[in-house]
């Protein structure tokens, strides 16, 4: 049989492998999407540990579901990530945010000498924004973190979410609204546009329609 090489081939060639048993091909869909969904969670959660067990019970559960996934015009990290907030959801119902809350503090910084005050302070803004998404809608935080955190375009966030432009530009409006409320002055900046937001990469210009 010959060797097929997973990296040259379209992401849904790898789906039909492995619903008819090459299970290599599962392989290959773990390398494309691993860190997108390990990054995914960690933007959930702010904590490394629980985020890697939620990219591994996602992948877990998207080999034994596999058999059920139709290629209907997405991106199979729209799948993904779908199953990736049902485990985060799963996970915190089981208490995994207790955990992650001791964890992920940022003011065990403090405690080591010779943190500039200026990162401490930073971790601190981090903390406040990481737990400021939290209280957005789940289609929100999806929204934010395909356009920011994995610096997807509008269209390109469309496509993964399974929804159209005008309708990811008004949920990322929305979003950065509702953060504006949310967080401390410092964090937002005066024009409500979220580039001044500390932990955030600069949120990307509005494009211009045409």
């Amino acid at each position: 049989m010959p060797v097929v090489e997973h990296a040259a081939i379209d992401t849904w060639e790898l789906v039909s492998a492995t619903q008819g048993g090459d299970f290599a091909a599962f392989a290959g869909i773990y390398r494309r999407y691993a860190r997108v969904i390990a990054d995914y969670a960690y933007a959930k959660t702010g904590d490394h540990a629980t985020a890697e067990d939620i990219a591994s019970e996602t992948f877990l559960r998207a080999l034994r579901s596999i058999g059920s996934v139709r290629d209907l015009g997405k991106d199979l990290g729209s799948w993904l990530t779908t199953i990736a907030r049902n485990v985060t959801f799963d996970m915190a119902k089981s208490g995994w945010s207790r955990n992650a809350a001791v964890t992920a503090q940022p003011p065990e910084t403090v405690a080591r000498e010779g943190i500039p005050e200026e990162d401490v302070l930073r971790e601190l803004d981090r903390a406040a924004l990481r737990l400021a998404i939290t209280q957005l809608t789940p289609d929100q935080q999806e929204c934010l973190w395909w356009r920011f955190f994995a610096n997807r375009s509008v269209s390109e966030t469309a496509r993964h979410i399974g929804r159209n432009a005008a309708a990811v530009r008004a949920l990322q409006h929305r979003a950065v609204r509702r953060l504006g409320e949310l967080l401390p002055p410092s964090l937002v900046s005066p024009d409500d546009s979220g580039s001044a937001m500390t932990g955030l990469p600069p949120l990307p210009k509005k494009e211009s329609r045409t």
